[in-house]
Parts: C-alpha cells; structure tokens; sequence
C-alpha cells in the first residue's frame, strides 16, 4: 500500500516512492508507518492508506475525518420534495426537500408539488459532476364519463445514482426513493377533479481530490437534507414524502 509524503531523489528528480521496503535479517519487507524522533518524542511521519467509504443517510451535520490517502471522492444528493396532497376542494402543496453538503461541494433538495403541477429538481454547485434533479410529474384527471386520474410520480435525484421518484398513485402518494427522490402526489376522486403533482428529486454534486487538497487529520463538515413532507393540511389523500438526501464518501 502507498505510504504518501515520502520522496527519494532519483538522477536529480524528487519521485515520490510509491511503496517502501527495509531489509529484516536478508527479507525485505513493506514499511506500513514511518516514525521520527523529535526532542525524545517519536511522530508519525507517513501511515500506509487503507481504503474505505462511508455512506451519511439520516439528515443532520456532521464532521469526517480525513483518513490516509491518495484520493477522496465525495458526492451529495439533496433531499427529495414531497408530493401535492388533495381535498374535496384543490390540493395541498408539498414541502421542498433539505440541501447536503461535502466541503465545497453540495445539491439542493427538489420543490414540493405545488399543485397540479410538478415540482422542480434541485440544482447543484461545486462539483466536477453537477445534476439537477428530475421535475416530479404532473397530476392528471379526465372527467365523465371515466372520472380517472393519478398523483403524478416523483422527480428522480441522478437517475441510475441516486433515489427514483414514488410512484403514481390513484389514492395516497408514494414515497420517494433514497437517496433524493421525490414523493409522489395524491389523487382524490372529487369535486376538484384533480390529480396532486410529485415532489421533484434531489439533485447531485460529486468530485475527487488529490492528496494535499484536505491533509490527513483535518475535517470536512457533512450536512444530509431532509426530505419534504407531501401535502397533508386539510387534506384526505395525502402526498407522499421525499426520500432524505444522502452523502457518499471512499478514499484510496
């Protein structure tokens, strides 16, 4: 495994040396950790990188400490929104979902469906990587002699990523997919005649850095988003909820 910091001079040029060796009673074998001593106080002065990740899926703040590496990936996926919910007279709109975060990097959460209509993807800043969210689907009824419809489905956050979006639904709305998806919207056969709009999905940022960007032992603060609730003041069918965000790290 590369023990990163260590350097040789090679016809002039610092190389940086991949792996280490010491020779052990004729067996050479792989240095894992360097030490030093300083005023009788032996440091560490490089640590071998074991490769790992971690995935951040309930919504808060949090703080990573960064390990030994060579790289880090990191990716956020806002919230989900939630779903329109419906009553005997219109809709009930749902909230939007929470923003997450790595570092520099984050994805806000998709809009609620506001109504009939669906509600917007979230957008996305700081990444090498940046995509916004899907729009949740519109509500749809047609009137007699059929008098059918559906809650529209919900956004997805980064399809093939990140969460889809819930379902249509011909009573309550379906919950979104973690990570982001959007929560589908209600559908009440009614005199309003209308179909509630899904939430719109989360949306993602993601980006890889070198060593040296964040030094071993530093933090990175981590924030998850919640996900919207669907429409439920008032109303009889209710919208489904947005999936929470979500925040993938791994290193190597």
């Amino acid at each position: 495994m590369t023990i990163p910091g260590i350097h040789a001079r090679v016809g002039g040029v610092w190389k940086e040396a991949v792996d280490q060796y010491i020779r052990v009673g004729g067996v050479w074998k792989r240095i894992d950790e360097a030490y030093v001593r300083v005023g009788g106080v032996w440091k560490q002065i490089a640590q071998k990188v074991v490769p790992g990740s971690q995935w951040y899926s309930s919504p808060g703040s949090y703080s990573f400490t960064v390990p030994a590496h060579n790289s880090i990936f990191g990716s956020s996926f806002g919230a989900g929104g939630g779903g329109a919910g419906c009553f005997s007279n219109g809709t009930v709109a749902g909230a939007a979902g929470g923003y997450s975060s790595f570092g520099g990097i984050g994805a806000y959460g998709g809009a609620g469906g506001p109504g009939t209509v669906g509600g917007r993807g979230g957008t996305a800043w700081g990444g090498s990587t940046v995509v916004t969210g899907n729009t949740g689907e519109a509500g749809f009824f047609t009137s007699w002699p059929s008098n059918s419809g559906y809650g529209g489905a919900g956004g997805a956050c980064y399809p093939g990523m990140g969460g889809g979006g819930g379902a249509r639904s011909t009573t309550h709305g379906n919950p979104g997919t973690w990570p982001g998806g959007g929560g589908g919207g209600a559908f009440l056969l009614s005199s309003a005649r209308a179909g509630g709009g899904g939430g719109g999905g989360g949306g993602y940022s993601s980006i890889s850095y070198a060593r040296g960007v964040y030094p071993r032992g530093s933090n990175i603060t981590i924030i998850v988003g919640q996900g919207g609730a669907g429409g439920s003041s008032f109303a009889t069918a209710l919208g489904g909820n947005g999936a929470n965000g979500g925040v993938y790290v791994s290193w190597s």
